[in-house]
């Protein structure tokens, strides 16, 4: 299932995540064109959760998860008004609180 993108987003990157030493897609994540909401769709049913952390304007900081894994559907999250996201990191969950970072900081222009 191919999954919609949503009018006046744009992708901050599309990625190839690291799973038992070979590259899988496992994910997008993108944010609106005003740098406020923050979508995370997980595009691999591997039962490994694909996240997204971010760090706001106003040095706010969290996380956005897909809740429903691979399955119709993602997790998004909206900054308040007159605050943008300004970075974003790839997460892949790996099960049992363990996490890998998929790649460093990167900043939404």
């Amino acid at each position: 299932m191919e999954r919609q993108r949503r009018p006046g987003a744009r992708p901050v990157l599309g990625l190839a995540g690291l799973r038992l030493g070979y590259l899988q897609n496992c994910g997008t994540a993108y944010v609106t064109n005003s740098h406020r909401t923050l979508t995370v769709c997980d595009e691999e049913a591997d039962g490994l959760g694909f996240w997204t952390a971010f760090k706001r304007s106003d040095g706010g900081t969290g996380t956005i998860k897909d809740p429903n894994g691979s399955a119709a559907g993602c997790g998004s999250g909206t900054a308040p008004s007159g605050v943008k996201i300004t970075q974003v990191r790839l997460i892949q969950h790996l099960g049992d609180g363990v996490t890998v970072y998929l790649g460093d900081w990167r900043t939404v222009s």
